[in-house]
């Protein structure tokens, strides 16, 4: 494993790593072996916001309910592509969100998820 940036922000590891430490099947979730993978640490705020979401693609759905949990963290596996669309459906939903509150919470879980894609895109080009 290689730790992204800061230590303990962000872990990239292929899917093999994930699979033979995974405890929730990663397998049968699609995730394809030999596909780097960013774990995103989550808050309980953070999974609360990202479900709550009306513009939530189903595939992200199930990664973001079945998490890895580390302390009081909740440790979601993604490819770093998911990523970047995980980070559009936040934006959209911070741009249609009326609630000023609200719309800053989107707007803060996006820069929280756009910087550990950052970290990856600078550790390993473009995607």
């Amino acid at each position: 494993m290689a730790a992204l940036v800061t230590p303990g922000a962000s872990i990239l590891k292929t899917c093999e790593d994930v699979l033979t430490g995974c405890k929730r099947g990663c397998a049968e979730q699609g995730i394809i072996m030999n596909k780097d993978i960013i774990e995103v640490p989550l808050s309980a705020s953070q999974r609360d916001l990202l479900l709550g979401m009306f513009s939530l693609e189903p595939e992200h759905e199930k990664i973001i309910r079945l998490p890895i949990k580390k302390g009081n963290k909740s440790i979601v596996n993604i490819d770093p592509g998911e990523l970047e669309l995980l980070c559009g459906s936040v934006a959209f939903a911070a741009n249609h969100e009326d609630n000023v509150k609200q719309q800053r919470k989107y707007d803060d879980l996006f820069d929280y998820l756009e910087n550990h894609l950052d970290a990856y895109c600078d550790q390993h080009g473009e995607l």
